[in-house]
């Protein structure tokens, strides 16, 4: 669902999207996975990064083509 949420902002296909994991060894605390929640929280927290990106990305492209 991830991938999808970030390939639907990119216009590409959620199979060219790679997903890196995490360890919980690599965060302080989890609170778990639950479908509904992770789908609202993560979602929603994938969906503002990616559109930060893509704000940015657009950015930098321009600066580029100046």
């Amino acid at each position: 669902m991830l991938r999808q949420v970030v390939g639907e902002t990119f216009g590409v296909n959620y199979d060219e999207i790679e997903l890196e994991t995490w360890s919980t060894d690599a965060i302080a605390t989890d609170g778990g996975v639950g479908g509904a929640r992770v789908t609202n929280t993560a979602g929603n927290a994938v969906l503002e990064a990616s559109r930060q990106v893509k704000v940015l990305l657009s950015k930098a492209l321009a600066e580029h083509r100046g």
